[in-house]
């Protein structure tokens, strides 16, 4: 790394194992790997990104909200700015800011050195000229740069695999310079909340259909999944031991995150939605229904029926009020 200061010093993790080539580390223990990986991402990681992986048109979308978080930062695109991306598992927020800032020197980070090979292995196959990329195996919580070093740090859907939330936000406050952004994609409650009274319309329509009509059981296990999932992460009284054997801790509210970044003394620029309140019901059913490869358009037609009717009791003003993705940027005082 040229642009920015170390407190700690870093090793090429390709001297343990030749695999890991290019990937540096301040060195972790087994024991605080163990701790801050979940199970899901020590091995194949495949069935994990299968859902969303890797595109033109993926890196496109995220260009496009990327610009459209920073559209009031007045950043400059063609500085040799020092970008910091938390949790980057294999490069979803990455690559874009790559095509975005030419002239920065961006900082992929993640524990998981399984995703992180992912990352390098799709650098080295479309962007193999690009100089500026540090691949960077990292606790969020606790990072190996000296204060005020990172003009932009960046996270897409990572904090809510955070043990400690206001302890990231502290850390980021830090490594800041004065002025600079912070800008987090996440899951919120309201939204999802939304999703889970649906899908429990769904199954109980469902149980009253004829069998050649009914929802594939496959999907309905998701459904109920989904449901406890939610009712796991919004529970705000989980143990330490229980956080430590979540991958996704927490989801998010507006008001939750705008506690936890007052504390680290974080400005609030803006939490809103990325997705237009237009077909936003169908829009966050469609996405939860992708981690199992399915869509409302591959379900019985009563079931596209039933979400449409749905969507037409919620006004075009409240759709714009919930949040299901949404976007937070955070500034550091000058």
């Amino acid at each position: 790394m040229t642009s920015v200061s170390l407190r700690r010093p870093l090793h090429d993790l390709g001297t343990l194992d030749v695999r890991l080539s290019g990937i540096l580390s301040p060195g972790y223990s087994d024991a605080d790997l163990d701790r801050h990986i979940h199970d899901l991402f020590k091995g194949d990681c495949a069935a994990y990104m299968r859902p969303f992986p890797l595109s033109r048109q993926g890196i496109e979308h995220w260009k496009t909200l990327i610009q459209d978080a920073l559209s009031a930062s007045h950043v400059d695109y063609e500085g040799r700015l020092a970008i910091l991306d938390i949790g980057s598992g294999e490069g979803t927020s990455v690559f874009p800011l790559m095509e975005l800032f030419p002239n920065a020197e961006i900082i992929a980070s993640d524990l998981s050195t399984n995703l992180l090979l992912e990352l390098r292995r799709w650098q080295n196959e479309h962007y193999a000229n690009h100089k500026q990329l540090v691949v960077l195996q990292l606790n969020a919580e606790d990072t190996v740069f000296e204060d005020r070093q990172i003009d932009i740090v960046t996270g897409a859907f990572i904090l809510h695999h955070m043990g400690d939330v206001a302890k990231t936000l502290i850390e980021v406050h830090r490594v800041l310079k004065p002025g600079g952004v912070a800008v987090f994609w996440e899951g919120f409650e309201s939204g999802c909340q939304v999703v889970s009274l649906v899908m429990q319309l769904l199954i109980a329509k469902n149980d009253t259909m004829p069998a050649p009509k009914r929802i594939s059981p496959d999907v309905i296990t998701g459904f109920r999944e989904f449901m406890a999932d939610l009712h796991r992460r919004s529970d705000a009284s989980k143990s330490q031991a229980l956080l430590d054997t979540l991958d996704d801790k927490w989801i998010f509210t507006k008001t939750q995150l705008e506690r936890v970044a007052a504390a680290a003394r974080l400005e609030v620029v803006a939490i809103r939605s990325v997705h237009s309140p237009d077909g936003l019901i169908s829009t966050m059913m469609n996405h939860e229904l992708r981690r199992k490869l399915q869509s409302l358009s591959t379900l019985p037609h009563w079931a596209g029926e039933l979400v449409s009717e749905i969507e037409g009791q919620f006004s075009r003003d409240l759709k714009s009020e919930i949040l299901y993705g949404g976007v937070m940027i955070l500034s550091k005082a000058r």
